[in-house]
């Protein structure tokens, strides 16, 4: 019953001239056509088959197997061709954008993958890199504990000259905290007085059109850098100027190494004092005016920041062994 259904509908033709066929049939393939693009798809959608079902129209007058005219044959021959050449073009449309398509997934997945083996060298560059830093890093610090360790006192003497004094300024922000012989390390007030002091004295010495260094002392109180500072074992190269205060923290360094920077030809030198804890204590102990609570000195040592010569703003780093 049902094929028997199709086959009537099938049948069916509701015009009654070629003229009004071929009408019904030209509006069929815009729409159908159009549908064709809209759902990128031909079969059941553009062929000839339904385009004569949509437009009622049996395909045996398409295809000229009915009584007519030459002229209505010549049209519905023409009408042949163009839904013929319609199906062609579309199934070279579709297969193109097929092999855009396909060409764009491969040139992605290809990207994708290119991508990737960049990013892997990029992380296998890096870790290339940052082990060269860090064996750059030891090496030099090694180099320069080493020599700090071999050197006495007596050698780096022999080796350094000392010039005049006039030459060698000492800033010390320790000198503004002892007022009738006593120390008020204490006092927060004359502390800050005393850095504000050194300070602008710094400024004022940087700003002198000369060669200068600036020796940047670092080290725990005790650690000998005073001693070190009174003895301006200094290069005779450039006018010297030793800032003599803890520096323990990149912070603290930071500060001196900013204002230091303004001027036009100036060095600065990191002096690092390597003393071990023991030897810190009992100095401190044998002190009657400097003395600090040793809960103090164990904070500033936990707290204590090695100069790290890659990061901070520094021309050279001297080491020097104290605890002869």
């Amino acid at each position: 019953m049902q094929g028997q259904s199709r086959s009537n509908k099938m049948a069916t033709d509701k015009h009654a001239t070629d003229a009004d066929r071929l009408k019904a049939l030209e509006k069929a393939y815009i729409d159908q056509t159009a549908l064709a693009y809209t759902l990128n798809k031909l079969r059941g959608v553009a062929t000839m088959e339904k385009i004569c079902e949509v437009a009622d129209v049996l395909k045996k007058y398409v295809y000229c197997h009915m009584p007519g005219t030459p002229e209505a044959h010549a049209n519905y021959q023409k009408f042949q061709i163009k839904v013929n050449k319609f199906a062609e073009k579309f199934m070279e449309r579709k297969k193109s954008i097929e092999d855009t398509t396909l060409n764009y997934d491969q040139k992605f997945q290809q990207q994708a993958e290119d991508n990737h083996s960049l990013k892997m060298e990029n992380v296998a560059l890096s870790r290339s890199i940052a082990s060269i830093r860090e064996k750059r890093k030891k090496d030099l610090s090694e180099i320069a504990h080493l020599n700090a360790i071999i050197s006495s006192p007596e050698e780096q003497s022999s080796k350094v000259s000392s010039i005049d004094d006039t030459t060698v300024y000492v800033i010390s922000p320790d000198k503004g905290l002892t007022y009738n012989g006593h120390y008020l390390f204490s006092d927060d007030k004359r502390r800050k007085k005393a850095w504000a002091d050194a300070r602008r004295d710094f400024d004022k010495l940087i700003k002198r059109n000369i060669p200068q260094r600036v020796y940047l002392l670092m080290g725990l109180p005790c650690a000998g850098k005073s001693h070190w500072a009174s003895q301006k074992l200094v290069s005779n190269d450039r006018h010297s100027v030793i800032i003599d205060a803890t520096n323990l923290n990149a912070g603290d360094r930071a500060l001196w190494i900013n204002q230091a920077r303004k001027a036009k030809n100036i060095k600065i030198c990191v002096v690092q004092f390597i003393v071990d804890f023991t030897t810190i204590a009992a100095r401190n102990a044998e002190r009657s005016d400097k003395k600090i609570d040793i809960d103090v000195l164990e904070r500033k040592q936990q707290e204590t920041q090695y100069v790290d010569p890659e990061f901070e703003d520094i021309d050279e780093i001297l080491f020097v062994r104290e605890d002869f």
